[in-house]
């Protein structure tokens, strides 16, 4: 059972949900370790506390068909097994793309999935992994432990590594040469200070990256290096997920040859971005000669011409993944951009001292702290001291509140899901009666209007709002919380149905904050929230199928299993798409109409095209949307599909403000993404 995760950062906070809506965790075991004794397997002689692990491939190939919403992964210890509770996350932008350049081959997106929790047990843990091709990557930290473990695949070989990263931290020499105008003051005490009103979570910081020819080579090619820096980013976001921070992957471009800017010039790369512009708010080069990392400045998110950084990544040591320092390099550099300096500068506190002293100096001209205990944080110089990093710890309470509020007042910036709006924001909505009976719709508890059965009503609210819908005689029907992007709120059932034990329960709503008592109704079945989370209390009593089944939502990312209501008929959804359980309003036996067999297709004509571009889409599943590409990946059209479980289209776009050249279709569904090229005349 599962809902949307738009609304959560934390990843601690999204295994919380899950386990409470009663998620299914199934155990996962995919590695068996390996004797020591009888590897020759070579690892650096500094670590003393590892676990070498074979990779079962035959699960790993079943997996990656089927990556589910929820997982329970588990992981020898040298002493005990690590129990991961892991929820599946969205690292990229609903417009991202992947590129081998200069070819402007367009990569794939499938076969990768990224997931983040914690330990079992342990709440105060963090835990970011990512599943693609033969290999399985990320850290995990623990509250209360010395820097973090990391996982990942052995170069030239076949096995994994978890190891903890203190133990080889202080061998990256860590160096940072982002320029910081002390002159200008420490933070001020509005900029230290945590609003809890603050818009930042409601925004997205959306980061592009360039990847250097010498990652590409080392990988193997454009799609392995691709998916590295995809897997690399995922930890990257979880850290700042933990914060309460949201950043999404707008694209990558893998430069297997004739790279347009030099590795060691952050000026050459914003040189070239401006000349080309980035799909993003962001552009990051990473390469593994840079030695060290390098802001655009600090706060450079709305500066067209200084949004950017480049790091100069390890990628392994001595053939040991160093995922752990890639993910620290590119957090700070990225935490320049987006308003923070360093601990060890003269800004913080409110009286402009520093927050550590890891760097062995301070910007500025104050005194020099001591280091952190228990390892220190995103925005210090502690890799290169015995304290290390904790990941856990993150950005630490100042460096945090600072980012926070500089992306909150950062115009901008929009929503990560595209909606652009904030809570108190004005919105136009209709809300559809698909009841047998009148609905009046109350907001605040004080009547706004009615429908009709069959009808509707519209209103102007605002994001937020809380609304119910009530039968004449006082019963509510359903309750309705306003959200960015979502302008239709539905209403079904059968109002003499006899009083079942979900008449008048509304659905569940992942935007609704639940008190301890509250019913919801979700996929046919009444849940109750109770003081360690939902209790399900059986399925509804009535002759209705339908009863407790929320309306199809093209908003909404359903997962299997999941029920709907849609043109009177009761879906589910499968593996395969939707499955029709039959009519609504009374007993039924369930039969398959799953539409046309097959899996999403689409042509494109004619080709070459001038000014109108037609497109035939069958066998959508979910919902859509077509996006046209240049050669350099950005993106210059959205159109979204209001597709539904059944559904074909046919859509004709006007192309004639295109300039004569080669440009990319794709339609996107799901997780499954179709490409074609055209050329314009």
């Amino acid at each position: 059972m599962s809902f949307a995760q738009t609304q959560l950062q934390k990843p601690s906070d999204l295994v919380s949900q899950q386990k409470s809506l009663r998620s299914n965790f199934e155990t996962t075991e995919l590695f068996t370790s390996i004797d020591q004794q009888k590897s020759n397997i070579q690892v650096p002689k500094e670590l003393k506390d590892y676990v070498l692990l074979s990779l079962d491939q035959s699960k790993m190939k079943s997996l990656q068909g089927n990556f589910p919403n929820t997982m329970n992964l588990s992981i020898p210890g040298q002493k005990s097994a690590m129990s991961l509770d892991l929820v599946k996350v969205e690292v990229r932008t609903d417009d991202f793309s992947a590129i081998d350049m200069p070819s402007g081959k367009v990569l794939s997106r499938d076969n990768i999935a990224h997931y983040r929790g914690v330990v079992k047990g342990q709440s105060n843990s963090l835990v970011a992994i990512s599943f693609y091709d033969d290999k399985v990557s990320g850290f995990i930290s623990i509250d209360g432990q010395d820097g973090n473990m990391v996982v990942g695949p052995v170069s030239n070989s076949k096995s994994h590594i978890l190891y903890k990263d203190k133990e080889i931290s202080h061998l990256n020499d860590f160096s940072c040469q982002a320029e910081d105008n002390i002159e200008k003051g420490g933070y001020t005490i509005e900029e230290l200070a945590n609003n809890s009103q603050s818009k930042a979570a409601a925004k997205c910081v959306k980061i592009f990256f360039d990847i250097c020819t010498d990652i590409v080579n080392d990988k193997g090619g454009a799609q392995q290096a691709s998916n590295y820096i995809e897997a690399v980013f995922n930890q990257v976001a979880a850290l700042y997920a933990n914060d309460q921070i949201s950043i999404k992957l707008s694209g990558t471009k893998a430069w297997t040859s004739n790279q347009p800017f030099t590795n060691n010039s952050l000026d050459s790369y914003i040189s070239y971005k401006n000349q080309n512009g980035i799909n993003g708010d962001l552009a990051h080069m990473v390469n593994y000669s840079f030695g060290g990392g390098l802001a655009g400045g600090i706060g450079t998110l709305c500066n067209s011409s200084r949004k950017a950084a480049v790091s100069g990544i390890k990628g392994s040591y001595q053939n040991i993944p160093t995922y752990s320092f890639d993910v620290f390099l590119i957090s700070h550099e990225t935490g320049h951009n987006v308003g923070s300096r360093h601990t060890h500068a003269c800004v913080w506190n409110g009286n402009n001292t520093a927050i550590d002293g890891c760097a062995g100096r301070v910007e500025g001209n104050c005194r020099l702290p001591g280091n952190p205990s228990g390892g220190g944080t995103i925005m210090s110089y502690c890799p290169n001291t015995s304290v290390g990093v904790n990941f856990n710890k993150g950005f630490g309470s100042q460096p945090a509140n600072v980012i926070r509020n500089y992306i909150a007042g950062s115009s901008c910036l929009q929503a990560c899901d595209g909606g652009g709006c904030n809570t108190g924001d004005a919105i136009s909505v209709t809300f559809t009666n698909n009841t047998d009976c009148t609905l009046e719709y109350f907001q605040n508890n004080s009547l706004q209007g009615s429908a009709n059965a069959g009808g509707s009503y519209n209103a102007n609210t605002t994001v937020g709002s809380t609304w119910q819908a009530k039968k004449a005689s006082g019963d509510t029907v359903d309750n309705f919380s306003i959200a960015c992007g979502q302008t239709r709120y539905n209403s079904s059932g059968n109002c003499s149905s006899g009083g079942g034990n979900c008449d008048g329960v509304a659905p569940y709503s992942a935007s609704t904050t639940y008190n301890i008592g509250d019913r919801v109704t979700y996929n046919g079945s009444l849940y109750e929230r109770t003081a360690s989370g939902w209790t399900n209390l059986g399925p509804c009593t009535t002759t209705d199928p339908c009863a407790g089944v929320a309306p199809y939502s093209a908003s909404t990312t359903y997962s299997i299993g999941d029920r709907v209501t849609y043109n009177g008929s009761l879906y589910e959804r499968t593996a395969s798409g939707w499955t029709n359980l039959g009519p609504c309003g009374g007993a039924f036996t369930a039969f398959n109409e799953d539409g046309p067999a097959g899996g999403l297709n689409f042509t494109v004509y004619p080709n070459p095209a001038k000014d109108l571009l037609n497109l035939e889409i069958t066998n959508i599943k979910s919902s859509s949307r077509i996006s046209i590409k240049d050669m350099n990946g950005r993106t210059l059209e959205i159109i979204e599909l209001q597709t539904t479980p059944e559904s074909a289209v046919r859509k004709t776009i006007d192309i004639s403000k295109l300039s004569t050249g080669i440009y990319f279709v794709q339609v996107t569904t799901g997780t499954k993404t179709l490409t074609q090229k055209i050329f314009v005349k």
